[in-house]
């Protein structure tokens, strides 16, 4: 073999060991050398999907009372309503009776008979005699003009009370005009009242003494006669009327309709049940109003506003936020609007009723455009402050292949999801690094994952 096959060999035998050591070494290289995945940070606004659940809740209700209950308690016979059904003006709630009418009407038809028997054996025993009489009618009229007198004074007096007003001398109560519009006004109906009364006397005690035109005093047994027969008749007349009014009051009970058009909120009676007027008889809705899905939000870390979207999870119907509220022991609540389309598409308001909680889910969207990252490339030094690693190309020697190197970036964090971060800093044509397979650090080499 002669000297140039020799040095041609050992060539030959460097070039082979330089290229195991050059495999060797990016092998070594590729195997110490973090692995990153490199990402193009995006523009936009941060959402995220937030899973709540609600319960239905009346913003608006008033209760409906049965005031009439109290002066005739009735028993429920059959019930029509039950809450969430939505009802008319007018429509029958529930049907009842009374089982305390019978018994009270025979009462007062008992005392109108007997009124009637009495007045009918003193008309008879005094048959003969006049039946009204001038003197009568004279002392009938004092006797209205007195009691309206004490009423008006009772009124002024009440009044003034009422108002903190030092009255003077009782006189004056007649002529007050420096008190307010209503007691100015009820001191001159006593005063009104005062020259009636005084009026009335005049005439009476003109008719003892034979000084009244037109009219003279009749005998005592007349005067007396006609005097009762009076009374007779007015106690028989408020009979009837008392008679009429209890049988007007036991229909109006045989059923309670709804006073206005609304959803019922509360309904507890059943079949059996007394009422007497002291506790509502149902809750319902004004006119007008609608109920809403109440969802707790003491938790979420985002700003919610009205008119972000929410989508009722079972029935796939979306919705927005209606409004924002505190509650008790500090809580906080979002309003969800709700419509008949809406509560249709649920199964209806009975059944969003019974339900425990109604799953629903509220997608939170900020309301500015920012820089956003995934939540894995942004981190934390943890003393609130954040930073993310830029990717920037190098370029290696003989043994080395090309690749990147790190530069530890501070960034101003805006908002977070589970999954997105958005950031104040603009970090456009900038790539970011996500998803490392060991821990990094500010300048350290780094290279793409290897297929």
């Amino acid at each position: 073999m002669n000297r140039k096959s020799k040095a041609l060999k050992g060539l030959l035998a460097l070039a082979i060991v330089i290229a195991l050591c050059m495999f060797f070494a990016r092998t070594v290289q590729t195997i110490t050398t973090p692995k990153i995945q490199r990402i193009s940070p995006s523009k936009g606004k941060l959402e995220q999907k937030i899973s709540l659940t609600g319960e239905i809740y009346f913003p608006q209700t008033e209760t409906v009372k049965l005031e009439n209950a109290k002066k005739l308690p009735v028993t429920v016979e059959t019930v029509n309503v039950r809450p969430g059904h939505y009802v008319e003006a007018g429509d029958v709630l529930f049907t009842a009776f009374s089982p305390e009418f019978d018994s009270k009407y025979q009462e007062l038809q008992t005392k109108r008979d007997e009124k009637v028997k009495e007045y009918a054996g003193e008309l008879a025993s005094h048959i003969r005699l006049a039946q009204t009489t001038k003197h009568n009618d004279i002392y009938n009229e004092m006797m209205d003009a007195m009691e309206a007198y004490y009423m008006a004074r009772y009124a002024v007096t009440a009044q003034a009370a009422a108002e903190g007003y030092t009255l003077a001398e009782e006189g004056s109560l007649a002529t007050i005009t420096d008190g307010s519009e209503a007691l100015n006004a009820l001191s001159a109906k006593l005063l009104d009242a005062t020259a009636l009364r005084d009026e009335k006397v005049q005439q009476l005690s003109d008719l003892y003494n034979d000084k009244l035109k037109g009219a003279y005093r009749v005998g005592d047994t007349t005067f007396e006669y006609v005097k009762k027969a009076e009374e007779l008749r007015g106690q028989i007349d408020d009979l009837d009327r008392q008679l009429l009014e209890l049988a007007a009051l036991n229909d109006s009970l045989k059923e309670v309709r709804a006073p206005h058009a609304g959803y019922i909120t509360a309904f507890e009676l059943k079949s059996g049940d007394t009422v007497d007027g002291s506790k509502p008889v149902c809750a319902m809705t004004p006119a007008e109003g609608l109920p809403v899905l109440r969802a707790e939000v003491t938790q979420v870390d985002k700003p919610l506003r009205e008119g972000l979207k929410v989508v009722l999870t079972d029935s796939d119907t979306e919705t927005e936020v209606s409004g924002l509220e505190n509650g008790a022991e500090g809580k906080k609540y979002a309003n969800v609007k709700l419509d008949g389309k809406i509560i249709k598409a649920a199964g209806g308001l009975s059944r969003m009723l019974a339900a425990e909680s109604i799953p629903l889910t509220l997608t939170y969207k900020a309301q500015k455009s920012a820089t956003l990252l995934p939540a894995s490339a942004v981190r934390s030094d943890g003393s609130g402050s954040y930073y993310v690693y830029t990717v920037e190309r190098s370029y290696g020697g003989l043994l080395d292949s090309s690749g990147y190197k790190l530069t530890k970036t501070t960034v101003t964090v805006l908002e977070k999801s589970d999954q997105v971060v958005s950031v104040a800093e603009d970090l456009s044509y900038r790539e970011i690094a996500d998803r490392e397979d060991r821990t990094l650090t500010d300048g350290q080499a780094v290279m793409d994952y290897v297929d």
